[in-house]
């Protein structure tokens, strides 16, 4: 029976690795070792998976076809290379669709004992490369959605040969289902019906070819990767059922499943397509574009197989949990920094719908621009640009090369340290600002002297983050469209490219002075977006004031207080505030707002300013300890504290028109 493949152990496998036996070069070559090259220019660039592979004007398509005319060619050659999901199925999945693939074949439970077609669901696929010349006329298609099924298939396929194979004058069947998942072609090499990525694959190769399958021990099952383990397991569990059944019911089955089972093959015209398709089915929901991502870079774009997973699991670690130090931050920090960098590269917005596309389209013409692959790729890009990225949202600026000690002029550090802080309070808190943060990466990679070997110094740096902490000031308070600000950001990265601190890229004198008419007239502290912005204002006001007197700078959580609160009590500032119209107009405004270290609770917020001001001389700012120097809070203490704020914010940003 089928324990004849499954109980030898070839003299191949010996006790060199984890599992106890190694690679068995095959007869099969593996199809994305084949790489289809675009030109003599593109010589090392495989071929671009996301793009559009079909001709122009052609329409997605979906055909209902039996699943004999999916396994009876090599027209529908199959792989999940690029797919960082394996195969999931348990035995639980597996013996229902077994269930109702044997009751279906006999008519069991129906009205009528005559059997009906089965409906295997849609699958989506996308046409990727094959070499006519090696292996003849057939396609090669990207598995989008239905892996779980075309890989359960071939394995109840693979059981029904070795079933058969046990059976007398069952020679014809035995190889017709080899010809179905091993399809051959006269005086070509030979192709399997599906191929999972080289980590995955093994198992199920094995099944397929009908390589010597060894048997494990429970040790050597634990250091199998999940999806081999799942691939053997399913196929033990599947064999165990069919070669229990009589031959006669094993035909049934197998002629039931080649001609009354379909699929609804659905080929759409890109891969971005592909994927909002099976989005739009509630599949792929985990799924999101940088994981597609990887899997081209990982697989398709790296030419090393010994890279593949090598680079595959350097990417893990790196999306792993948070942890700087571990050099791990999220996989989150990794979809950003990438898509901030191809923005950058490609100098254009990136929809949702077109992430993919436009993540290929920049790891592709990089490769070809600097003749690397996939791994390189990696290793130059996506690396250093999601470390900088992480340390920068969440300020965790020290840790940068560039301002370690030794190498840095203590002003420019501090001076660089309190610039950056300020930006990333706005850019991760106000969204108007956040296309800043391209910018941002490509300084810091820059000042690392990680973008074409230009490295800037730490006072050309300090150079464009003032520009740029100004620039962040405009578009979180006038909050232009985001065409603009994408039109902004991309004139200031073509001035850094040409090392041209142009300061009219960054605002104009008009625009000057729609920021200070801004900042005077905003009502900061009737929404919660303006407090972000009013908190971000005044910590970078009082650390500019502790910088110069060389004092530490609070690293505590911050909070803005009305001084004059905006419900009053008329026993408390009636007389400070006599006309209401006057305080309403103000209250709000930026010269009425307190740094603190605690959120206020209500009563206090009620105070009379005397009250205010014994809380106010215990804090750690500056600005709000000079409040406990005034005799009352009214009208006119209140114009002067904003004087005294434009004053440091003119000290900050000389280029401010007075």
């Amino acid at each position: 029976m089928v324990r004849c493949i499954l109980s030898v152990i070839v003299a191949n496998i010996v006790s060199s690795d984890a599992f106890g036996f190694v690679n068995i070069k095959s007869r099969f070559v593996k199809p994305s070792s084949a790489r289809l090259f675009l030109s003599e220019t593109d010589s090392n660039v495989p071929f671009f998976a996301a793009l559009d592979p079909i001709e122009s004007g052609s329409k997605t398509v979906t055909t209902r076809l039996p699943i004999g005319t999916l396994f009876e060619s090599r027209d529908y050659i199959f792989t999940t290379v690029s797919n960082v999901r394996g195969y999931e199925w348990k035995m639980k999945e597996v013996d229902d669709l077994l269930d109702d693939l044997t009751d279906s074949s006999i008519g069991f439970g129906l009205e009528s004992s005559n059997p009906i077609d089965y409906e295997l669901s849609q699958i989506t696929l996308v046409p990727t490369e094959w070499d006519q010349q090696m292996y003849g006329i057939g396609a090669r298609f990207d598995v989008y959605d239905g892996q779980q099924r075309l890989v359960t298939m071939c394995l109840i396929f693979s059981a029904l040969r070795e079933a058969f194979a046990n059976d007398e004058g069952m020679e014809g069947t035995v190889k017709e289902l080899t010809n179905m998942i091993n399809p051959p072609k006269m005086r070509k090499d030979d192709v399997l019906r599906i191929e999972m990525n080289k980590r995955d694959n093994e198992m199920l190769r094995r099944i397929l070819l009908r390589d010597n399958v060894p048997v494990f021990t429970k040790t050597q099952m634990k250091a199998l990767s999940v999806t081999n383990k799942r691939i053997l397991e399913n196929f033990y569990h599947i064999s165990s059922r069919i070669s229990t059944r009589s031959s006669s019911d094993r035909l049934k089955l197998l002629d039931y499943m080649i001609e009354r089972v379909f699929m609804l093959v659905c080929i759409p015209e890109s891969g971005s397509i592909a994927r909002n398709i099976c989005m739009a089915q509630g599949k792929g929901m985990n799924n999101e574009p940088i994981d597609d991502f990887k899997g081209l870079l990982c697989f398709r774009y790296t030419t090393e197989e010994s890279n593949e997973y090598k680079t595959f699991d350097k990417w893990d670690h790196l999306a792993a949990m948070p942890d700087l130090e571990a050099g791990s931050v999220g996989r989150d920090i990794i979809a950003n920094a990438c898509l901030l960098r191809a923005t950058v590269f490609l100098r254009t917005k990136i929809r949702k719908s077109g992430q993919l596309l436009a993540l290929e389209q920049w790891l592709r013409e990089e490769i070809t621009l600097k003749n690397c692959d996939g791994s390189v790729f990696f290793a130059s890009n996506v690396k250093p640009a999601s470390l900088l990225l992480a340390r920068f949202q969440l300020a965790e600026f020290q840790s940068f090369n560039f301002l370690s000690k030794g190498n840095t002029n203590p002003y420019f550090g501090k001076s660089i340290t309190l610039r950056l802080e300020f930006i990333r309070s706005l850019t991760t808190t106000v969204t108007s600002t956040k296309e800043l943060e391209m910018v941002i990466l490509e300084l810091l990679l820059r000042a690392g002297g990680l973008v074409d070997n230009q490295k800037l110094t730490l006072e050309e740096l300090d150079k464009y983050l003032l520009s740029i902490e100004r620039l962040a000031l405009w578009m979180a308070i006038v909050k232009p469209t985001a065409s603009d600000r994408f039109r902004r950001c991309f004139s200031i990265l073509d001035c850094i490219s040409r090392n041209d601190l142009d300061d009219s890229m960054f605002l104009s004198e008009e625009e000057n002075q729609s920021l200070r008419e801004g900042i005077v007239t905003m009502e900061f502290g009737k929404t919660a977006g303006g407090k972000k912005i009013a908190i971000s204002l005044l910590k970078r006001l009082n650390s500019h004031i502790l910088l110069k007197n060389d004092e530490e700078i609070p690293t505590t959580s911050s909070f803005v207080e009305h001084i004059v609160p905006v419900a009053v009590n008329r026993k408390n500032w009636g007389i400070a505030w006599p006309d209401d119209k006057e305080r309403k107009k103000n209250v709000h405004r930026l010269g009425n707002l307190a740094l603190v270290s605690q959120n206020t609770p209500k009563k206090q917020m009620k105070e009379s300013f005397s009250e205010k001001k014994s809380r106010f001389q215990k804090e750690q700012w500056p600005l709000t300890q000079s409040l406990s120097e005034k005799d009352e809070w009214n009208g006119d203490a209140f114009l002067a504290n904003q004087g005294e704020l434009f004053y440091l914010i003119n000290e900050i940003w000389e280029s401010f028109s007075s």
